[in-house]
């Protein structure tokens, strides 16, 4: 198994990875959620725990309770996930645009008179396969500098390789029409990520910009895709809409992932055997 984590594009990109993956021994487990942050995903994946005010500083005794954290921004975006409070088992997701934590099943309150670290459960039971990293885009929308970026892919890549996880991090396209700053932060977060990863980078603006992609596509190309391209943005042929790419799209990036992951040898029968779980 392969696990994908992520925001939109790792979501949307799920089906046609799914067929590239296809014949060869690997299926995906895809956990993308569109509109999440990095912060979303680190603290759904238990990479960056993230800390949580509650309300009077009390886990009451059943029940919901809003928490206040880094996930509040695009709260409604968060993909449920199961983990612990304070030792208390349950589960953290979205509600009316806040996040909420959900107790398993009733029990004493607990005092908590301080911010305290929600622990994900799925994430490290996920950690021994083989895993694709594409966060961060929804960062770079909402202001966050490349550095910032950067660092939260960081410390997420670097969470699941110490666990004995290999990592492969993609790149962000540029979105069709980007405004010149966003462009830039987009452009300097894959420059840095190319560099820090190498191989274990997986560059996507490059190819959907590059000339060749038309006869990768079968498609022919408009004035307005040749104009996208030349100023480094992704073509509006290969896409659902300005930020997304459609599924032709994301047919040409699976089979990119499949062939890098090829290259990399975690498609032989031999990696998989050591890589997998019984």
């Amino acid at each position: 198994m392969i696990v994908g984590w992520g925001s939109s594009s790792m979501e949307g990109i799920g089906p046609a990875l799914e067929v590239a993956l296809d014949g060869t021994g690997r299926e995906l487990r895809n956990l993308g959620k569109g509109g999440e942050t990095s912060h979303h995903t680190a603290a759904r994946l238990g990479a960056l725990p993230p800390l949580l005010t509650l309300p009077d500083g009390v886990l009451p005794a059943a029940g919901s309770v809003p928490v206040r954290s880094v996930l509040d921004l695009q709260a409604v975006s968060l993909r449920a996930v199961a983990g612990t409070v304070a030792g208390v088992r349950g589960v953290l997701g979205p509600s009316a645009e806040q996040v909420v934590f959900t107790r398993e099943t009733p029990g004493p309150p607990v005092a908590v008179p301080g911010p305290v670290p929600f622990h994900s459960l799925l994430g490290p039971q996920l950690a021994a396969y083989d895993t694709l990293l594409w966060i961060g885009k929804n960062d770079l929308h909402h202001g966050d500098s490349a550095e910032d970026v950067v660092g939260r892919t960081r410390a997420t890549a670097g969470w699941l390789t110490a666990r004995g996880t290999r990592v492969l991090v993609l790149g962000h396209f540029v979105n069709t029409g980007s405004p010149a700053e966003l462009q830039r932060r987009v452009e300097a977060t894959n420059a840095a990520l190319q560099a820090e990863y190498g191989d274990h980078f997986l560059d996507v603006n490059g190819p959907l910009t590059a000339p060749h992609v038309w006869e990768r596509t079968g498609l022919t190309a408009t004035a307005e895709d040749r104009a996208e391209q030349a100023a480094g943005r992704k073509p509006p042929s290969l896409s659902a809409d300005h930020n997304h790419l459609d599924m032709v799209g994301y047919h040409l990036v699976a089979r990119l992932v499949r062939d890098r992951l090829r290259a990399l040898g975690w498609l032989e029968p031999a990696a998989e055997a050591v890589h997998a779980k019984p």
